[in-house]
């Protein structure tokens, strides 16, 4: 499984909680909850990357 893979699944346990018009997401609390963040050896950019992978065309 790939980081962005893992991030997807931690995105998509949050939004299965999640009820309301609108879904506010912070990338640095999905990486903190993953773990290495912050830190040198972070995977901010796989977090973005998996927060994009999982927008809608209304989004």
């Amino acid at each position: 499984m790939t980081y962005t893979q893992s991030f997807e699944e931690i995105i998509l346990s949050h939004l299965k909680s999640i009820y309301g018009e609108y879904v506010d997401l912070n990338s640095g609390t999905i990486h903190r909850e993953y773990g290495g963040y912050p830190g040198k050896n972070h995977h901010m950019p796989e977090c973005c990357q998996a927060m994009y992978n999982l927008m809608c065309n209304d989004d």
